[in-house]
């Protein structure tokens, strides 16, 4: 199974703080209005309110629709998507004209014209404004967005985290920066759980989310997230599926694919467990870390050697019951079964044994489920859909040209198809290709010794046995 890490995975995830120009202050009498413009102040907090602007009156703001054409073509030129629905002009920085605008969706913006026209939304202003006024304490504060559709930054913040499927109870958020794309990213920290970053595109459109685990795996930071509060999240999320009573120690995100997700869980007692989620993070299974794992590597934070050396025997044991042997050298979880009744279906492991030169898999039932032991090799495993790893389709095809050349055929044999078990089930039946490109069909018996009945292909096929290699 190829896992990747889904941060890194995703393109751009090392944030650029974009150099911005120093802000403006707020007009003074003494430091006349030349330039009333961008902020930052809130983000910080959820609760952070906009401090109030001290702005002095020395030039009236400037508002209508000519202002809105005007900061709407500053939108354009600085490719920021904003469909402008209010606007204000609070004043001028030389020869350099400074706009408010609120746009119909989405965050507004502090803008400015001139040669290199600048943008930015008001969260990252009332951030930047916030920061200075601690930096700077007897300095005059810095505008913040005054506009009333701009007022209420935490209203939009709402909407992106009700985007990301956020249900904890949150405390504060912060914008972080700004990936070399241009997507905005935003943290969010949660009351006794693991936080997130949020991803929203220069669109001010919603575009994903990443947890704290997953940023710090990949070299990120959560300033709002504890490592308890990480823990206590991850024991009260897979307290449903953890394999054992577990006090979370430690936790890791392992990695994800197309389907699921992963995350290792070390506990206080016991061994700990790996949880496998759907891609929305609702957990599905898990499985602790004395038994091999579905992901590379296995657990990492738990020494649990001990334990699978002694699953491993047990496994060995119940070979034995069948009548098979293995001479043990190592082994693999291939897959579970899903037994149509919703019961715990038997799970499936591959075992490179050195006796067994066609490789051997066993199905072996769990706790709470049905089903026989049983055991076959791997070539009885292809007809099953389930590709073995310890032995080779090339060593497998040498054993079965043995087998061909034992029944007086002449085949040397480059690949292979089982297609069932034979009616006696005492075999298989399959199609082996040849090298020199003909083909048969035919019955492969269990001991392997010798191919049983076998027709050349275009035999098979008037029968209704298709060859297809």
């Amino acid at each position: 199974m190829k896992l990747r890490n889904s941060l890194l995975a995703r393109s751009a995830v090392v944030l650029t703080v974009v150099g911005f120009s120093p802000l403006p202050a707020a007009a003074t009498a003494e430091n006349p209005p030349a330039a009333v413009a961008a902020s930052s102040a809130a983000a910080m907090a959820m609760q952070t309110r906009n401090r109030p602007n001290r702005q002095a009156q020395a030039a009236e703001p400037r508002t209508g629709p000519e202002v809105v054409a005007e900061a709407q073509a500053v939108l354009t030129a600085v490719n920021t998507p904003c469909d402008v629905v209010n606007a204000v002009s609070p004043g001028r920085s030389g020869e350099i004209n400074i706009y408010e605008v609120a746009c119909s969706s989405g965050l507004g913006h502090l803008i400015t014209d001139g040669a290199q026209p600048t943008s930015r939304n008001c969260i990252i202003v009332a951030q930047q404004a916030a920061e200075y006024a601690r930096e700077n304490p007897d300095a005059v504060p810095q505008v913040t967005c005054s506009l009333p559709e701009n007022s209420n930054p935490e209203q939009i913040m709402a909407g992106y985290i009700q985007a990301a499927g956020i249900t904890c109870q949150v405390e504060e958020t912060r914008w972080i920066g700004r990936t070399q794309d241009g997507e905005e990213r935003y943290e969010v920290g949660c009351a006794g759980a693991d936080g997130y970053w949020v991803r929203v595109n220069n669109a001010g459109q919603y575009q994903g989310s990443l947890e704290c685990l997953e940023v710090t795996v990949a070299g990120g930071e959560c300033q709002f997230t504890t490592r308890e509060e990480q823990l206590t999240g991850i024991q009260a999320r897979f307290a449903s599926v953890a394999p054992q009573a577990c006090t979370a120690e430690d936790a890791r995100f392992v990695g994800a694919n197309e389907e699921f997700r992963f995350y290792e869980v070390k506990c206080s007692e016991g061994f700990g467990y790996v949880s496998q989620t759907n891609p929305a993070g609702q957990p599905l299974d898990a499985r602790d870390c004395g038994r091999p794992q579905l992901i590379p590597g296995g657990c990492t934070l738990t020494d649990s050697s001990s334990a699978r050396a002694a699953a491993a025997e047990q496994r060995m044991a119940a070979l034995a019951q069948v009548g098979l042997t293995c001479a043990f050298n190592e082994e693999r979880l291939v897959a579970v079964e899903s037994p149509p009744d919703g019961s715990p279906g038997r799970e499936i492991y591959e075992f490179d044994c050195t006796d067994q030169p066609m490789g051997l898999a066993g199905f072996f039932p769990v706790a709470g489920g049905s089903g026989e032991i049983e055991a076959f090799d791997c070539f009885t495993m292809d007809a099953r859909g389930v590709a073995c790893q310890f032995v080779s389709r090339d060593t497998i095809s040498a054993a079965l040209t043995r087998m061909v050349t034992a029944s007086q055929r002449n085949c040397n044999v480059v690949d292979y198809r089982a297609v069932a078990r034979m009616a006696n089930l005492d075999g298989d039946v399959a199609e082996v290709k040849c090298d020199d490109g003909r083909g048969w069909f035919g019955e492969f018996p269990d001991n392997r010794q010798a191919a049983g009945q076998l027709l050349p292909c275009a035999a098979a096929a008037r029968q209704g046995d298709e060859c297809v290699l």
